[in-house]
């Protein structure tokens, strides 16, 4: 689920469900991980399996905003200046304050906000992103206040590198 953009998997289960898995070729066997990243994990692409194996995962909501690190991995824990990115584009610094982002922190179920600031940091990883969110204007620390534009006037040297406090929740 994380290789998808997920924030994890809710449950999984393998069995036929629908008629049209026999249509597809089982292309994985024998995944076996040892953390939440996909690199970790080890697998077969050929198989001794029926369809009745085929693997069903529920994950769980796709992250608005994450925050990713120099070399384009997310950032889990508080206190590291990231990226802010929105899916999978930038957030631009039209209107932006801290309002703003303590605002986007607490969405992201970090305890605060430390600090934001903008510019190009990281270029090759800003240029390959779109510029998704503008004008992000919030009224008090809850996303709910917040009015934003996903049109924008902007440059990748306005984008957003947020830094927020405390552990994901």
């Amino acid at each position: 689920c994380r290789e998808m953009g997920y924030d994890g998997s809710t449950s999984w289960n393998s069995h036929i469900q629908w008629v049209i898995q026999s249509q597809y070729d089982i292309n994985l066997d024998d995944v076996t991980c040892g953390s939440d990243s996909w690199s970790s994990c080890s697998y077969a692409t050929t198989h001794n399996c029926g369809h009745a194996e085929d693997v069903f995962v529920s994950c769980g909501e796709v992250p608005v905003f994450s925050l990713v690190d120099s070399d384009g991995n997310k950032i889990f824990t508080g206190g590291r200046l990231g990226l802010l990115l929105y899916g999978d584009g930038t957030v631009c610094d039209d209107r932006f304050s801290a309002e703003s982002g303590l605002a986007i922190c607490r969405k992201m179920g970090f305890t605060g906000l430390a600090q934001w600031t903008s510019g190009i940091r990281i270029q090759d990883i800003q240029n390959e992103k779109e510029i998704m969110l503008d004008n992000v204007d919030c009224n008090s620390g809850d996303w709910g206040s917040c009015t934003y534009s996903t049109t924008h006037n902007c440059a990748h040297s306005e984008d957003i590198f947020l830094s927020c406090q405390g552990k994901i929740a």
